[in-house]
């Protein structure tokens, strides 16, 4: 019988020392994980005859994979840090927090819990690293989160417990043409209404790997990378997309909503690196893909901004 993420009960918890693994862990509900080992092996010596030469030996590992989640307001609250670093301020007079998405501090480090059933152990993966944060449409058009890790070490555990994770949150959706996607030269107006066919926004840290010391092997550290993000989008071809595609520098503004209120994701400048239109041979639409791309810039890379009844949440500024 073949098992998926649905089938594993998880839990999350933030380190407070990189590969330290927490005490508490909350419950995760995720949509799919594939966490693995990495083995790198010590190769045969090249001069050596075939016959004598020594096998190969595991002498290095590290952890590889990820987990996807349905992404509610909580979700977006709690797993925007993982990759942009810092942490959310205290609520304001307005009820309104933030976080600064300036590249100035690293990321907290995370361990994962798993099992399959309440009586076997626990699969611990510590020290993680958030390396990539995608956020994409799932079949239903509801909004999903790929989280991709590098991490430090794979170990059977007993005795740990995660945290309920409440009811099953619905998750957030593009909001309706014009409100769903705004784009604008970087020093112009909107260019009009879009509609949109399609959308990756992902936020990344170029050039995270893990480093081993002489003799050890698990990593000894994972450099925290160069944070920066990556939009790709597949637009109507109606005149608002044929006039964004003729920019260089683009700014853009994302509002994702439900019952509860919407969040609103934005990037002061983008640039276009990619561009083209294609027809649909079955006779649908023209579309224009764009792929875009932002790093730091004036101390900043994006502004997110959370309304809810309850509370409003504010994420850097551009």
């Amino acid at each position: 019988m073949m098992r998926t993420a649905r089938d594993y009960i998880c839990g999350l918890g933030e380190e407070v020392v990189w590969n330290r693994p927490p005490r508490r862990f909350r419950a995760l509900r995720l949509l799919a994980e594939d966490l693995r080992m990495i083995g790198h092996y010590e190769g045969r010596r090249a001069l050596a005859d075939d016959r004598i030469a020594a096998s190969r030996r595991l002498v290095r590992t590290h952890v590889e994979g990820g987990f996807a989640v349905t992404v509610g307001h909580d979700v977006m609250h709690r797993m925007l840090p993982l990759i942009v670093g810092g942490s959310w301020s205290a609520p304001d007079a307005d009820n309104m927090t933030s976080l600064a998405a300036d590249g100035g501090s690293d990321a907290v480090s995370l361990s994962l819990i798993r099992r399959l059933a309440s009586r076997d152990d626990w699969q611990l993966f510590s020290g993680l690293r958030v390396q990539r944060l995608g956020l994409f449409p799932g079949a239903d058009g509801g909004l999903q989160c790929r989280v991709t890790c590098l991490g430090g070490t794979q170990q059977a555990q007993s005795g740990l417990t995660a945290a309920g994770a409440g009811p099953a949150a619905s998750g957030l959706r593009l909001a309706a043409p014009a409100s769903g996607l705004r784009l604008h030269p970087v020093k112009g107006s909107d260019v009009g209404r879009l509609f949109l066919a399609g959308f990756e926004i992902s936020l990344a840290r170029e050039g995270m790997r893990p480093h081993f010391a002489l003799g050890t092997s698990a990593p000894q550290l994972i450099t925290p990378g160069l944070l920066v993000a990556q939009v790709g989008l597949r637009l109507l071809a109606n005149d608002a997309a044929k006039a964004a595609s003729a920019q260089d520098h683009l700014g853009a503004r994302f509002r994702f909503e439900d019952a509860t209120g919407h969040t609103d994701l934005t990037f002061a400048s983008l640039r276009v690196i990619a561009r083209r239109e294609t027809a649909d041979v079955g006779g649908g639409p023209a579309q224009i893909q764009l792929a875009l791309r932002a790093e730091i810039s004036a101390g900043s890379l994006l502004h997110l901004t959370n309304h809810r009844g309850t509370a409003t949440a504010e994420a850097g500024s551009d």
